[in-house]
């Protein structure tokens, strides 16, 4: 029943290519997506076949040419993250499906794309209680960034926290 009414709120964290053109207050991006066989659109004006999509994001740290963001998902669609960010000229790293050049490796033979879903809060059904799920980023997230996973997760779960 939460899914439907919507008062599950999840979170992402992405690294992307920018070098901190993003801001460290929240944006609320708007705009319309339709979806071709595997692949999602993003538009900025609504057509016959967009649905509208929106998440929220701000950035939560810079390195180098890179910028880690929180993202709070608002609407929830297949590949809505990816493809919003890859309209904002900044694709997730490794997603090359959204504009990303493949400019990282990844751990092995396998390109991991830099998306990662960090927390996500609810309202227990039995003890009426917000409940926080938080799940660090895989290890390979912090090949590219100089900090900890304790310095993350704790930056990360305050943001949360203000937003519940």
């Amino acid at each position: 029943k939460s899914f439907i009414t919507n008062n599950i709120q999840k979170y992402y964290i992405a690294l992307v290519e920018s070098g901190g053109n993003f801001s460290d207050t929240w944006t609320y991006l708007e705009q319309y997506m339709t979806r071709v066989k595997d692949k999602s659109y993003i538009h900025n004006e609504q057509t016959k076949e967009s649905i509208k999509v929106i998440i929220a994001y701000k950035q939560l740290y810079i390195y180098n040419q890179f910028s880690l963001l929180i993202i709070k998902l608002i609407t929830g669609k297949k590949h809505q993250i990816r493809a919003q960010l890859s309209s904002l000229h900044t694709p997730i790293i490794n997603d090359k499906k959204y504009g990303h050049r493949g400019l990282d490796k990844g751990i092995g033979n396998q390109n991991y794309i830099y998306l990662h879903a960090t927390s996500i809060s609810f309202k227990h059904p039995v003890q009426d209680k917000i409940m926080n799920i938080h799940a660090p980023p895989p290890e390979y997230f912090f090949n590219k960034i100089n900090l900890s996973e304790k310095d993350l997760m704790d930056k990360v779960e305050s943001i949360i926290e203000e937003n519940i």
